[in-house]
């Protein structure tokens, strides 16, 4: 069971990483702070960007649920 929690949870990392690196990059480093670009806050995510930002929750969601289990299993 555990090997099996171990695989769900490799799959779980690769996938959250993926989903990630999939995202469009924003520009809102430290020129965002700034006032640069502000004009993306109010606009809503729409299409894919919607579906990758749902897919990033849910895989970090599932990633802390599989590493929070296998720590305590470890104990």
């Amino acid at each position: 069971m555990q090997t099996f929690l171990w695989v769900i949870h490799v799959l779980l990392c690769v996938g959250l990483i993926a989903v990630v690196l999939l995202q469009a990059p924003k520009g809102e480093g430290l020129s965002g702070l700034f006032g640069g670009q502000t004009a993306q806050f109010m606009n809503r995510q729409q299409g894919l960007e919607k579906w990758l930002i749902m897919g990033t929750i849910t895989f970090a969601f599932l990633f802390a649920i599989t590493s929070f289990v296998l720590a305590v299993w470890r104990v």
